[in-house]
C-alpha cells in the first residue's frame, strides 16, 4: 500500500518553495520524491480538516497568517485562500473535531486566536502580562471529548486551560509547568491524560486531566535524553502512536526519538533511544497503521523512514531517505 503524505518547509529564494507531497510505501518504508503540492510563504505547521478535503498550514512570518487548500484526488493543493491574524509568527494550526472552528498560536508575540471556517477572526488571547512580555504562544488544541481547549506557553512556563462555550474559549486557568519550557503535547487515547515535551530541559510530562473542571495535575516527567551525553539539546515534537500504547519525542542536537511504552494507567516506562541520521529532528509523523515513523532532519535537510516494532513500539531506521531543504512538519493524507 501507498501512502500520500505532506510536509510543511521553511521556504527560500533558492531552497524549498512551499507544500510538499510525498509518499511511504507500507511494504518496505520507501519515500518518493517530493513534490511541490503548493507554493507559500514557510508553512511549518499544517492541519486537515476532519470530514471535508481541505488543508490548513499556519505561514510562520513576522506579518502572521495562515492558508487553505481544496485537497485534490491526486493530492495536489488548490484554490488557496489566504488569512490575516492577530499577532506575528504563528506556529501551530488546528481545528476542532466537528471541523467548524480554526485554531492558531503565535509564537513571535504570545497570541493564541480562533476563527470560523470562513477565516472570520472569533477569539483572541495575548499571553503576556504587563510585567512579563516574553510570552511563546508554542501549541493550541481541543480536548477530543471534554468541552475544553489547551495551549502551552513556553515563555512563560505554562500550560493554559479554557473551558468552551458556544465554540469560544473561556474562563482562563494556567498550570506552571515544574519541568519549563512547554512546547508540543498530545491526549492519551483514553482522553484522561497530557503528554507535553519540555523543549529547553528535555523531558516529556504526563498531567492528569479533571474531566470536570479541566484542571491539570503532574504526575510524572521522565528525561528524553540520554544523560551521559553532553551534547546540547531541545526537544521538538511529541506523538502518539495510533493504538494509544507508545510515545514518541523527537531530541534535537543528540538527534535521536525517544520512545516510551505507555502503562495501563498511563505513566510512562523510561525512554529507550534510536539515533537517526536526520539533523535537527523538528518533525515526526506516524502513517496511519502504525507501522513507520518519519523524522524531518531540519538542518541536514532529509526526511528519514523508521519501522516500528509492534510490541515494543521501538522504530529502527530504514535505508530509505528523501532529500528536501528545511522539512519541519509532515502529515499523512486521509484516505
Amino acid at each position: 500500500m501507498i501512502l500520500p503524505f505532506f510536509i510543511g518547509t521553511y521556504t527560500s529564494a533558492t531552497g524549498s518553495q512551499g507544500i510538499y507531497q510525498s509518499t511511504l510505501n507500507l511494504e518496505t518504508g520507501e519515500l518518493t520524491t517530493p513534490i511541490l503540492a503548493a507554493k507559500t510563504s514557510n508553512p511549518s505547521y499544517l492541519s486537515i480538516h476532519p470530514t471535508q478535503p481541505i488543508l490548513y498550514c499556519a505561514n510562520e512570518t513576522n506579518s502572521g497568517g495562515f492558508t487553505s487548500f481544496t485537497i485534490t484526488p491526486e493530492h495536489q493543493l488548490i484554490n488557496a485562500t489566504e488569512f490575516k491574524i492577530t499577532g506575528g509568527g504563528p506556529c501551530h494550526i488546528s481545528l476542532n473535531a466537528s471541523g467548524t472552528h480554526v485554531f492558531t498560536a503565535s509564537y513571535g508575540t504570545g497570541d493564541f486566536n480562533a476563527f470560523n471556517v470562513s477565516g472570520l477572526q472569533i477569539w483572541q488571547h495575548n499571553n503576556n502580562s504587563l510585567e512579563q512580555k516574553d510570552s511563546h504562544a508554542h501549541c493550541i488544541k481541543l480536548h477530543p471529548t471534554l468541552p475544553f481547549a489547551y495551549a502551552t506557553d513556553l515563555g512563560r512556563n505554562q500550560i493554559l486551560s479554557w473551558t468552551i462555550r458556544e465554540g469560544i474559549p473561556q474562563n482562563l486557568r494556567t498550570h506552571t509547568l515544574t519541568s519549563c519550557s512547554p512546547r508540543h503535547f498530545v491526549f492519551s487515547k483514553s482522553g484522561q491524560t497530557i503528554y507535553v515535551n519540555s523543549e529547553n530541559n528535555s523531558t516529556v510530562t504526563a498531567l492528569r486531566i479533571n474531566s470536570t473542571t479541566g484542571e491539570l495535575s503532574e504526575f510524572q516527567t521522565l528525561s528524553t535524553i540520554d544523560p551521559k551525553n553532553n551534547t546540547k539539546n531541545s526537544t521538538a515534537e511529541i506523538i502518539l502512536h495510533p493504538n494509544g500504547k507508545f510515545l514518541y519525542v523527537s531530541n534535537r542536537g543528540q538527534n535521536s526519538i525517544a520512545t516510551f511504552q505507555i502503562n495501563p494507567d498511563e505513566s510512562l516506562q523510561q525512554s529507550t533511544l534510536t539515533q537517526i541520521e536526520a539533523q535537527t529532528p523538528r518533525g515526526l509523523a506516524l502513517d496511519p497503521t502504525g507501522q513507520f515513523l518519519l523524522a524531518a532532519g531540519q538542518q541536514n535537510n532529509i526526511i528519514i523512514s523508521l519501522k516500528i516494532d509492534q510490541s515494543n513500539g521501538i522504530p529502527t531506521p530504514t535505508p530509505h531517505k528523501i532529500t528536501l531543504s528545511k522539512p519541519v512538519h509532515m502529515l499523512f493524507a486521509r484516505n
